[in-house]
Parts: C-alpha cells; structure tokens; sequence
C-alpha cells in the first residue's frame, strides 16, 4: 500500500465515521446533525467539532431515548 492509498483509506474511513456519529444525533430539528456538527480539512489533518454557537443546547443532551442521554 502506497502513502497516497493509506491517506485516501484513512480519509475514507474518517467520512465514514462523521456519517455514522452524525445519523446518531437528536433530529428534533436537524440544526444539530444538519448545521452544528461539522468535519473540517485543515492544513494538518482534520476537525470534527460541535458548533455550540449554531447549537448551544448541544452540551444538554435530555432526551431519555437517545443513546447520548445523561450524558
């Protein structure tokens, strides 16, 4: 396996992983999955990140049937 193919797996296999979180939160209004949980290329890699000025009840997770309640 070449560099290229390593960092075109890993990107891959980072897509893969944001999607997968991200089908994983609250939908109530989809500004949480669809405006505030974003996945940045950077100069020196990546950032997956919560927005809290997008979504600044995304640090209060309540709802009982959710995976992330109490959090």
């Amino acid at each position: 396996m070449t560099q290229d193919e390593f960092e075109a797996d890993l990107e891959q296999f980072l897509y893969n992983t944001y999607n997968i979180v991200r089908s994983d939160l609250p939908r109530d209004t989809g500004n949480l999955a669809d405006n505030a949980y974003k996945l940045v290329k950077t100069p020196t890699g990546y950032k997956i990140y919560l927005n809290m000025n997008v979504a600044p009840y995304a640090g209060y997770p309540n709802d009982p049937g959710h995976v992330t309640a109490n959090y």
